[in-house]
């Protein structure tokens, strides 16, 4: 399963085509970036034991490069955020929503993005799960409505090459 980032664009809609192909020759699920406007509006939801999860994905941004069609990458605005969690909760009992946002290199979740975790899980998310900065920043479970969401605000690098290769010995 890939959740799309703010390199989504990096090689124009051949690119996102491109890679879209190839992870559906390989059965991998993209979820937050579309080729279609169909596509768009469908929910991937995996369904074990029973158990339907639902999965929604958003980025802050595509680092300048202009969205051609404003369904092809799904950005964090939170009232599209909500109306996706209303659509996908009556056919999901769960719902992780994946947020490519924070500052690179921080090791603390900012201001901005605790404003808009805690705006997700008040509209419904079961769990939130962060990336972007390229480092592991802090996990906790934020209580709503007698619920208590999971939120890891940013699961760092698991693979990845870049110029500043910032690695926790012990998760290596």
């Amino acid at each position: 399963m890939l959740f799309r980032t703010n390199h989504t664009l990096d090689y124009g809609i051949k690119g996102l085509r491109t890679t879209t192909k190839i992870l559906k020759e390989d059965s991998l699920i993209q979820i937050g970036a579309y080729i279609s406007e169909e596509e768009s509006k469908e929910f991937y939801i995996f369904e074990k034991n029973g158990i339907k999860i639902g999965f929604l994905s958003y980025t802050y941004g595509t680092n300048g490069i202009p969205i051609p069609k404003p369904w092809m990458v799904k950005l964090i605005a939170l009232e599209e955020t909500k109306k996706d969690i209303e659509k996908a909760r009556p056919l999901c009992d769960f719902i992780i929503v994946a947020l490519h946002f924070g500052i690179e290199y921080e090791r603390y979740p900012n201001k901005e993005q605790k404003k808009i975790v805690k705006k997700i899980c008040e509209m419904g998310a079961d769990m939130i799960i962060g990336s972007h900065p390229h480092v592991i920043q802090p996990v906790e479970f934020i209580e709503v409505d007698n619920r208590k969401i999971f939120v890891a605000y940013s699961l760092g690098n698991f693979f990845v090459a870049s110029e500043k290769d910032i690695r926790i010995p012990e998760l290596c």
